[in-house]
């Protein structure tokens, strides 16, 4: 996926993330020394453990992510559904609302358009 992009200063997207997540079931955040890196465990019911990590670039309203599974579960071998990408799905969805719960959005949501408007992933050819 691509990095997250928010409207507000960098500071204030930092301490709404951190809140969202401290303020979630099974989370436990851990401190960082600066505004510009956040570190969460995840874990919720039945999913496995994952860290999520958030890094806030210094220039621009950007936020890059990653969001490893402690214990990687298969993937499906492919995705039918369009604006599907092979990849861990559950994974995926969770970064999605996250995204959406913070109001932010993909940084290349200016290309929404044109995935569908007559263009093709290659490998659906």
């Amino acid at each position: 996926m691509a990095p997250l992009r928010f409207a507000t200063d960098r500071e204030l997207a930092y301490k709404r993330v951190r809140a969202l997540l401290a303020a979630e079931d099974g989370t436990e955040l851990i401190e960082a020394e600066s505004a510009a890196y956040l570190h969460a465990l995840l874990s919720s019911g039945d999913q496995a453990e994952e860290d999520l990590e958030l890094h806030f670039l210094e220039r621009d309203p950007v936020v890059t992510f990653r969001l490893l599974a402690r214990t990687p579960s298969p993937m499906q071998p492919f995705c039918v559904s369009r604006g599907c990408v092979n990849g861990n799905q559950a994974q995926r969805k969770r970064i999605q609302e996250l995204r959406d719960s913070l109001g932010w959005r993909s940084d290349d949501a200016s290309f929404d358009n044109e995935k569908f408007d007559g263009w093709v992933p290659i490998f659906m050819h």
